[in-house]
């Protein structure tokens, strides 16, 4: 049974992708749409599967929690080092000197090495924390001056019901099988807007993904009295241990430190720091697998 929802899961990854690579061809550069495309609808619904994985292991953050958190982080710490160490810097608008990395991530970071710190917080801080992320995505989303409207609204129905089938998937018991093919989604449509839109809108991307995903999931699990109301599911007033979300935390701050020393360190300083933080990913995504 798993090994057929582990299937169906990988092939609505794939439509899902290819959802997003047609919307990025339909989609002119500049505008509203594409900058949307890239730092909401993109991550967002790469990470809605993902998602509907934390809110079957609520209230507390275990083993398999934590990997549904840190998922998005990983498969951002693996993508973002190899497109700041050069990857991608030939196709389409690459990251300039002049771009100025979102201060939502950093934020995000910063946020969530706090609540570890606390070691245990009430549940409805983790609905502050959903808000948060929410307004964050909003805020991506409002028009600026210049830009113009319109975009392929048919593809973008098509992937959220892509979506919803895959979330679906997610709440059977798949385990940490959901999680790795997640990372794998978001890798492959990382590259898929790399090879589309160019390096900037890449980073853009996989920044946001990362963002998105982390803030979200740690949302949800402000959500366990909601959910309890209609799913009998136990939920208690407190999200407790919070220490593990010291890892995406780390390895956020990690991400942002890639994207800001980009034009400020030395050549070799950079390789240095980007191949520490893929080595990171990938402890962690090891230490998760038997954790």
């Amino acid at each position: 049974m798993i090994m057929v929802l582990s299937i169906l899961m990988v092939l609505m990854f794939v439509a899902l992708v290819v959802c997003i690579d047609r919307a990025c061809v339909a989609t002119p550069p500049g505008g509203r749409p594409g900058r949307v495309l890239e730092t909401v609808w993109a991550p967002l619904l790469v990470i809605i599967p993902n998602a509907a994985g934390t809110l079957r292991q609520m209230p507390g953050i275990d083993g398999d929690v934590l990997a549904s958190v840190s998922s998005p982080v990983i498969a951002a710490g693996l993508v973002v080092p190899m497109l700041v160490m050069g990857i991608g810097r030939d196709r389409g608008c690459p990251w300039g000197a002049d771009d100025r990395m979102p201060m939502a991530w950093p934020f995000i970071g910063v946020l969530l090495l706090v609540l570890a710190i606390a070691d245990a917080v009430p549940v409805e801080l983790g609905l502050v924390i959903f808000a948060i992320v929410t307004v964050l995505a909003w805020c991506q989303s409002i028009p600026r001056a210049g830009e113009s409207y319109g975009g392929p609204g048919a593809v973008w129905l098509l992937a959220a019901g892509v979506c919803s089938v895959a979330a679906l998937i997610v709440s059977f018991p798949l385990g940490r099988v959901a999680v790795g093919i997640t990372i794998c989604g978001q890798i492959a449509l990382s590259w898929v807007v790399l090879r589309r839109r160019g390096q900037r809108a890449a980073l853009q991307t996989a920044g946001w993904a990362a963002v998105l995903g982390v803030g979200l999931t740690t949302g949800l699990l402000g959500h366990s009295e909601v959910v309890a109301t209609v799913i009998p599911v136990a939920w208690t007033p407190l999200i407790e241990p919070t220490w593990p979300l010291a890892v995406p935390g780390i390895l956020l701050m990690l991400i942002c430190g890639c994207i800001a020393t980009q034009y400020q360190w030395p050549r070799r300083w950079q390789w240095s720091w980007g191949v520490g933080t893929m080595a990171a990913s990938i402890a962690v995504l090891a230490w998760l697998r038997v954790a």
